[in-house]
């Protein structure tokens, strides 16, 4: 490439935050480059002379890979969005929730009458769609392991 490298390119989409499945092709590889090139994000790294053949069936499966993951982004975002709804009160209760506490024991640990939690945990339920206390903590296990 006239003017940058492939590792260049890659440093300056990093700086930018742009995300994009990158494979790269060289002529002249090493092992030093090709760690710092997944390291980097990079999906593939391959080395010329490369079939046709194979480099279609690399392409192929880093879109189908890209694919997935923005499936799981678009879900993972929209059970975020679920949970924009919830009052200070009620994300305070959530984790509590999902971790199996009873409502009794919420309230003592809050300092609050069990009904109250009660009707927290019911305004939870419908603001999240949610159906049953499992389903709630799926969603907020799925929701705090993505932001980690």
């Amino acid at each position: 490439m006239p003017g940058m490298n492939g590792d260049e390119l890659q440093t300056e989409l990093n700086r930018r935050n742009m995300r994009f499945p990158i494979i790269f092709l060289t002529a002249y590889g090493s092992i030093p480059q090709t760690v710092r090139a997944m390291k980097a994000g990079a999906i593939d790294y391959l080395t010329k002379p490369i079939s046709n053949d194979l480099l279609i069936k690399r392409v192929q499966a880093v879109l189908q890979e890209t694919a997935k993951r923005k499936e799981k982004d678009l879900a993972i975002q929209q059970l975020n969005n679920r949970l924009n709804d919830l009052t200070n009160r009620e994300l305070e209760i959530l984790p509590l929730i999902a971790a199996g506490h009873s409502n009794k024991e919420i309230g003592r640990q809050l300092g609050i009458s069990y009904r109250t939690i009660e009707v927290h945990r019911a305004r939870i339920l419908r603001k999240t769609g949610m159906t049953n206390i499992l389903e709630l903590g799926r969603l907020y296990e799925a929701c705090r392991l993505k932001s980690d």
